[in-house]
């Protein structure tokens, strides 16, 4: 009796270090993302590198590794409403630069030979004028936007999104860091209308509680009271659980829309696979607080 007591106050307390660990691991993460700064020019917005450096960011995710032979880089995307952050993986055997300049070269000879064809079909068919060819095609070769509209395409490829070339260690926290990176990896510097996704994941009563106050304070969020203490009620902790060949994880996370209750299964091989099985909007949120 004594024996079997002492197993299960040790399998308590391994389950308690492990939800303090995920709760750690959540504030250092969203503590360090919320202090990421932007800089608007008058035609360009982008991250404050001293506020972000993606070598010590890898470092709060200590429970993943990446892949060897792979550089790991960002880029910001901008546009006249919105705009984030996109972290890639490329192999180092691959030059990005030489990527684009390829990609435009072969665009460049497509283009040359639809010219020719509207030219040879000119007299014909009054397509549009010879010059008005040359200089739509000069006007593509040092086009500055339509060499930057080239290297967006290559680097927002899903083939290098970066979480792709990352590998969980075989553990709870591992696969939950995992998935977090996944989920919650680019949740950073979000410019305007970018802002409504973003969203916090909640470890526990007392900081839903924190958020909601936060948010509260500065008009992000208004919930019905009744609905909210029934929610308090809950555990509000996320699980992981390792089931056959999957780990299975769920959390509570509050957003613009509201509180979700979200279930992931996570495959323990490669390329481990993510798939999202439930995402409930337990509560709505009625602030009218627009971004």
């Amino acid at each position: 009796m004594k024996i079997g007591y002492l197993i299960l106050c040790a399998l308590l307390s391994i389950n308690v270090f492990s939800q303090n660990e995920i709760c750690d691991f959540i504030d250092k993460l969203e503590k360090y993302q919320n202090q990421v700064e932007l800089k608007i020019d008058s035609d360009n917005v982008y991250i404050d590198s001293t506020s972000f450096n993606l070598d010590y960011y890898f470092t709060l995710f200590d429970q993943v590794t990446k892949n060897e032979h792979y550089n790991f880089n960002y880029e910001y995307y901008y546009g006249l409403l919105d705009g984030h952050p996109r972290i890639y993986a490329i192999h180092d055997s691959v030059n990005i630069e030489n990527l684009i300049n390829n990609l435009m070269h072969k665009i460049l000879r497509y283009y040359d030979s639809i010219a020719f064809r509207y030219n040879d079909t000119i007299s014909e068919y009054k397509f549009i004028p010879e010059e008005k060819d040359i200089h739509k095609r000069l006007m593509l070769r040092h086009n500055i936007n339509f060499r930057s509209t080239l290297r967006g395409m290559v680097i927002r490829d899903s083939l290098i999104r970066s979480h792709l070339y990352i590998t969980p260690k075989q553990s709870k926290i591992g696969y939950f860091q995992y998935l977090v990176y996944a989920i919650k990896g680019e949740n950073f510097g979000l410019y305007w209308h970018s802002n409504y996704g973003k969203f916090n994941i909640v470890c526990s009563k007392d900081r839903l509680i924190d958020l909601i106050n936060s948010g509260k304070s500065s008009g992000e969020y208004l919930f019905n009271e009744k609905d909210l203490s029934e929610l308090l009620n809950l555990n509000l902790s996320p699980t992981v659980d390792f089931v056959k060949n999957d780990c299975l994880i769920s959390l509570y996370s509050i957003s613009f829309r509201g509180i979700y209750r979200s279930k992931y299964k996570v495959n323990t091989e490669y390329p481990y696979r993510i798939h999202l099985i439930e995402n409930s909007l337990l509560i709505e949120n009625n602030s009218n607080n627009r971004f």
